[in-house]
């Protein structure tokens, strides 16, 4: 997937929720990088960072559904 067919929105929301995750926001940036991914859903780093995010949150088996798409 290009850059430029990842909608504004989604690339928004993933930057939101990589702010919210490295402020140990957790499960407010899953909720977000979840918007992102349903907005641009071949784009990998809002499923990466949702699982990274998981991991972070010692929620292994959500994490690895995501590293599983």
């Amino acid at each position: 997937m290009s850059t430029n067919d990842i909608p504004d929105k989604a690339n928004e929301l993933h930057q939101k929720a990589r702010q919210l995750g490295a402020a140990g926001e957790y499960q407010q940036a899953i909720n977000l990088l979840s918007q992102a991914q349903s907005l641009a859903p071949d784009w990998p780093y809002p499923t990466y960072d949702m699982a990274f995010t998981y991991l972070l949150m010692k929620d292994f088996a959500k994490a690895r559904e995501c590293y599983a798409k």
